[in-house]
């Protein structure tokens, strides 16, 4: 019984000293700024998102938006969003023009105390810094709207230049808030119906005008556009006439070369055939001259050779080979056919 008591009583504390830490401490969210008032005054430092210390009767804690806020001026503004009713202007004219118009802003970074001690924490639209940012930004935007013809609402031009006038004039008055400008949307413009027809007739008629003038330009262009094309078509055919002349010109000058080419050709062709026939002649002639040389030769060789003993019996022999006298009787009474000797002598070669 007595460790069940030990362990409650130890549970207890625990729950006890937990809570009492939950009392003495706070939680910056992200997106916020805590500005912290002791009992001797506001303290001059911003403390980011996080766990701060906080003694009860000791510290009093503000949590301030550090987002970028907006301020509508719009018709239909939503549940959810911060603002009021549209932006009137008065024109140069005192036309009436009704605008929707939504500012965006951010306080400074390291000066959310600063805005806290000067103007308060500002909780709802018309309490402390965000009073004097709509009146501010409501001053600004009557002076520079009001400051153009109602014409110019329609002239994107002249109409960014007055939002660039704004977005300075804005910014430096903000400035001195401790509040940082990020834009000016102007989101929608509306004027008096019968001055807005006029606005919208004189507008038409001014389109037309324009109309009519670009058309003019347009055929203007059109003229021209026609003469460069007829000049071009004239100069792209001096072009193909004389591409074709000097198309001409080289096709006959490489038909005159081909010919010329040809002939030397033909004539390379007559003068090799020439110098080969020449040749062939000259050739042809020296062993015609060394064949009757050789057989010159041989005859004088061979009348050498029939001048020596024993000649005589070699023309007898070549005779008797080349006699085809038929049959031949030898009476062996006149003739001994035994005796050689008397039969050459008979013949001649003796």
């Amino acid at each position: 019984m007595k460790a069940i008591r030990n362990v409650s009583i130890a549970v207890i504390a625990a729950v006890v000293l937990l809570i009492l830490a939950r009392t003495l401490v706070i939680k910056i969210e992200p997106g916020e700024i805590g500005v912290l008032t002791r009992f001797d005054g506001l303290d001059e430092h911003d403390y980011g998102p996080g766990y701060h210390m906080s003694l009860p009767w000791v510290h009093r804690w503000s949590r301030m938006d550090a987002t970028v806020q907006t301020l509508h001026m719009m018709s239909n503004l939503k549940a959810n969003e911060e603002g009021r009713g549209p932006l009137i202007v008065k024109s140069r004219e005192g036309a009436s023009v009704t605008m929707d118009v939504s500012i965006k802003y951010q306080i400074s970074d390291d000066k959310v105390w600063e805005i806290v001690r000067q103007h308060g924490t500002g909780s709802t639209r018309r309490s402390g810094y965000k009073a004097k940012v709509e009146d501010r930004a409501d001053r600004v935007l009557q002076e520079a709207l009001g400051s153009i013809n109602t014409e110019d609402f329609y002239d994107p031009e002249k109409r960014a230049d007055v939002a660039r006038t704004m977005e300075e004039s804005l910014t430096a008055d903000l400035k001195s808030l401790d509040v940082d400008l990020i834009a000016i949307l102007i989101r929608d413009v509306q004027f008096q119906e019968d001055f807005e027809k006029r606005i919208k007739e004189k507008a038409l008629a001014e389109e037309a005008i324009e109309l009519n003038q670009a058309q003019a330009q347009a055929a203007e262009y059109r003229g021209r556009t026609n003469k460069i094309e007829a000049e071009t078509e004239a100069i792209v055919q001096v072009i193909d006439q004389e591409r074709e002349k000097e198309l001409t010109t080289l096709t006959a000058e490489n038909n005159r070369k081909i010919e010329a080419l040809r002939a030397d050709y033909q004539k390379k062709v007559v003068e090799i055939k020439s110098d080969a026939d020449l040749h062939a002649a000259q050739q042809k002639a020296a062993a015609t001259k060394l064949l009757k040389e050789s057989e010159a030769a041989g005859q004088t060789l061979r009348r050498k050779a029939l001048a020596v003993e024993g000649g005589d019996n070699y023309v007898a022999l070549e005779l008797a080979r080349n006699l085809n006298l038929g049959t031949m009787q030898i009476s062996t009474q006149a003739t001994n056919p035994l005796d050689v000797d008397a039969i050459l002598h008979a013949l001649g070669t003796k």
